[in-house]
């Protein structure tokens, strides 16, 4: 695995900044964080095996401290090899980009190496602000990295809220770069958080300063589009998604052995059949199935396989799709990892069988399944099955007495399925539910409760919008 290189490129802007944050003199820097750790002359003196009126007279301005006695104090003021002249500035600066470009890589184990080691800097925030800060900027997408790639099944974002709470209360001391790498973190945090909306804003925030500071920022506007395109697609607003995954380059889909390729492509295969383009995003993702097996990518293999069922489906081509669905369960099998992916799949497969007529056979399906569920320890995933598994159960119900009034399955696809739905992004599974309800309350006479669901499905399509 190729590691990315370090970057020490800097704007007029950034120097600009570094050259605030020198001011002082390196010996001033020295004293302002000696004091700060309630360190006296002496001490250092002991240590440094320097008498205590030379560094007093250093102090006092009279000297400066050689390069040797220099790396002593620092080592022992616990900031060894952290900056303290505009060179030195520069050249962490760079380090703190390769970091990021560890983190982004997915580099986890590197990136966590070098984690400990610049953080030092944010000790001296006392003279500093611009270093300190975009580190702990990079901290927040180490963090959030960590979490996207952990197999438990709930996140714990409060370390992760601490940082952004900090972030918050300096930002308007921030510079253009700060505000930047913030807004796109931001955007990072609420997506993890399927808060696609509130990510959009932020990423917005990011794609506005990035416009107005092309110039000054690093070129990695790609990143952003995609994150762009990723929440405009699972918003169900697949015009936007691809104004952005057209700003893309070519080459960047076309890498046969990047996990990132096949995540672009299969988001562009989404976004073609949700404009009724079946053919050409079942091209593109049995290419990504080709180059997943290739890959021995489970995670991808399955996405797929999922997706081409998608597309069947959109298709009616409900055979076909349940055998992809099929495929998709078994690739995914039990591993808690991919437990969100095995539950939807087995959503769909169940929908695709309703449109077959096997109503009664789900109905004995469900109910094994609940049994299996109750036997199941009580977790998140446990709990979002069972979610699926009832909704399942009252669509069958509503569908095989669509004349007689049923208020359980009412109550519950009205209060649980379609705010769940809205809740994990799938507003068109959202809109079947009230659909359903609909056709339901038309046919039993319920002239309020069809206004209702009318109006229900009108905010949703405004939302898609």
């Amino acid at each position: 695995m190729q590691h990315p290189k370090e970057n020490s490129g800097i704007s007029n802007e950034i120097k600009e900044n570094i050259e605030k944050d020198n001011t002082l003199s390196i010996t001033e820097k020295i004293k302002i964080l000696r004091n700060h750790k309630g360190v006296s002359q002496q001490a250092i003196s002991d240590y440094a095996l320097m008498g205590q009126k030379k560094i007093s007279r250093i102090e006092n301005g009279e000297y400066e401290y050689d390069k040797a006695d220099l790396e002593v104090v620092k080592r022992f003021l616990g900031i060894e090899g952290m900056p303290l002249t505009d060179d030195e500035c520069g050249k962490f600066r760079g380090r703190l980009y390769y970091w990021r470009d560890l983190i982004r890589s997915r580099q986890m184990n590197e990136a966590a190496a070098l984690r400990d080691e610049l953080g030092k800097i944010t000790s001296l925030d006392v003279f500093y602000f611009d270093l300190p800060t975009l580190y702990r900027i990079f901290e927040v997408l180490f963090l959030l990295t960590e979490i996207n790639l952990s197999t438990e099944a709930i996140k714990d974002f409060s370390v992760v809220e601490e940082k952004l709470k900090y972030l918050e209360g300096v930002f308007d001391k921030m510079n253009t770069e700060h505000r930047y790498y913030y807004n796109f973190q931001l955007g990072v945090f609420y997506i993890l958080q399927n808060n696609l909306e509130k990510a959009l804003e932020y990423y917005n925030l990011a794609l506005d300063i990035k416009k107005q500071h092309k110039n000054i920022l690093p070129n990695d506007e790609d990143r952003l589009y995609y994150n762009l395109a990723l929440c405009y697609t699972d918003l169900e607003q697949p015009s936007r998604a691809l104004s952005f995954l057209n700003k893309i380059p070519k080459a960047y889909f076309e890498d046969t052995t990047s996990r990132n390729s096949l995540s672009l492509n299969i988001i562009l295969a989404k976004n073609y059949y949700k404009i009724g383009l079946y053919n050409e995003a079942e091209e593109i993702l049995n290419d990504c199935l080709l180059w997943a097996n290739g890959m021995n990518d489970k995670l991808y293999i399955g996405l797929s396989l999922h997706h081409l069922g998608v597309v069947c489906k959109y298709s009616n081509n409900w055979d076909k799709a349940i055998d992809y669905f099929d495929q998709t369960l078994n690739t995914f099998g039990e591993d808690i990892q991919y437990a969100r992916y095995h539950a939807w799949a087995l959503y769909f497969k169940f929908r695709c069988r309703m449109e077959l007529g096997e109503l009664a056979k789900i109905e004995r399906e469900l109910r094994d399944l609940k049994l299996s569920l109750a036997k199941r320890k009580n977790d998140e995933y446990t709990e979002f099955l069972e979610t699926i598994s009832t909704t399942l159960k009252h669509i069958v119900r509503t569908k095989r007495s669509m004349s007689r009034y049923d208020r359980n399955a009412v109550e519950y696809l009205e209060n649980v399925s379609a705010p769940f739905f809205e809740k994990y992004n799938c507003r068109l599974e959202a809109l079947e539910c009230h659909r359903l309800l609909k056709q339901h309350f038309i046919k039993t006479s319920q002239q309020k409760k069809t206004l209702q669901a009318s109006e229900a499905m009108l905010a949703i399509y405004e939302r898609m919008i």
